[in-house]
């Protein structure tokens, strides 16, 4: 009888060493499968920061553009104007003038006001008399004096009536006398 209980004993030992086998085998896959995911996920993390090193060490950090604007221009058609010299004989004036306005602004606002801008130049260039646009009835060297304090008064009046936008400088394009 002792052989029989020794051998039913070995038996089960031999099934729950089996069943030992078998539960450990089931057990050590999901400990490589574990320690494969874990692997795989190192090997994306070090290929993510190789490939960040990489692309901030040759291209750098993408500096922000700098947008830069071409002055902008807006051309005013001719004036002519019949003016008065000091001595009260009559002349006239041809005026061409561009006004430079600010770099974003769009040259059709301007074109709105452009009754008003060329009203306001007739009025203010018609006040003035025409000696103070010709070097012949002034010293040479005070004309061009004269005609910056004709520039400075234009842009005040045209800023002025012209609120939200604004005139940067006026250009002569044409100065006339006769």
């Amino acid at each position: 009888m002792a052989d029989e209980a020794k051998q039913e004993e070995d038996v089960e030992f031999e099934l729950d060493r089996k069943t030992v086998d078998k539960n450990s085998e089931n057990a050590k896959p999901s400990k490589s499968k574990k320690l494969l995911l874990i692997i795989i996920s190192l090997v994306f993390l070090l290929i993510g920061i190789y490939g960040a090193v990489y692309f901030f060490l040759t291209e750098g950090i993408p500096e922000k553009e700098v947008v830069t604007y071409a002055p902008a221009y807006f051309p005013l058609p001719d004036i002519k104007l019949r003016m008065r010299y000091l001595d009260n004989t009559i002349g006239y004036m041809v005026v061409g003038l561009t006004l430079r306005i600010s770099e974003d602004a769009n040259a059709e606002d301007y074109k709105i006001y452009e009754p008003e801008i060329l009203d306001t130049l007739h009025t203010f260039l018609g006040s003035l008399n025409l000696d103070e646009f010709t070097p012949a009835a002034v010293n040479r060297f005070s004309a061009p004096v004269g005609l910056e304090r004709v520039r400075q008064n234009i842009i005040v009046r045209l800023n002025t009536i012209l609120a939200p936008l604004k005139v940067k400088t006026v250009l002569f394009r044409k100065l006339i006398t006769q």
